[in-house]
Parts: structure tokens; C-alpha cells; sequence
């Protein structure tokens, strides 16, 4: 599972209710979530996502802070999907 901070492949918060959920032994489902993280430097990221036994889906929309050579930044949708491998 990745680590890192907001706008690295989900942060620390994705992170945390994932390995909570996967690998604390929650097998009934499916759990819903949401969760928004924010960084100065890499903007903010609007996640929701499902839990299902051993595999997540989790879709969010990354909007990147505002740089000087990039002063209005658009919204990026994306999603992903992993799963437990025991």
C-alpha cells in the first residue's frame, strides 16, 4: 500500500482506513467512505470509495494547488482498485 503525503497516492488518511479495514479483519461490507486531504503544495483531493472484503475501489478528484507557471489548475478525476493478496 502506498504512503506518502496529500496528492502522493491517496496520503496518510487513505492509507490508514485502508490497512485498518484490510487488515483488521472487517469482512462484512460493503463499507462506504469519503475523506478530503489538503496540502499547500500539492492542492487537494476529494476521495470516496467502497470496501468490499478484500478489495477497494476509490475514485477522487485531485485539484492541484496553483503554481506561478500554472495559476489555474483543473480538476483531474481518477480511480483505482486494489486488493488484499493473502
Amino acid at each position: 500500500m502506498p504512503e506518502g503525503g496529500a496528492g502522493t497516492r491517496g496520503g496518510p488518511l487513505v492509507v490508514t482506513v485502508v490497512r485498518k479495514i484490510l487488515f483488521g479483519g472487517i469482512q462484512s461490507g460493503p463499507l462506504r467512505f469519503e475523506a478530503v486531504t489538503t496540502s499547500p503544495t500539492k492542492g487537494k483531493m476529494t476521495w470516496k470509495g467502497t470496501v468490499i472484503g478484500d478489495k477497494i475501489e476509490v475514485g477522487y478528484v485531485w485539484i492541484d494547488a496553483s503554481h506561478w507557471y500554472k495559476p489555474n489548475t483543473k480538476p483531474l478525476e481518477k480511480w483505482a482498485k486494489w486488493e488484499l493478496k493473502r
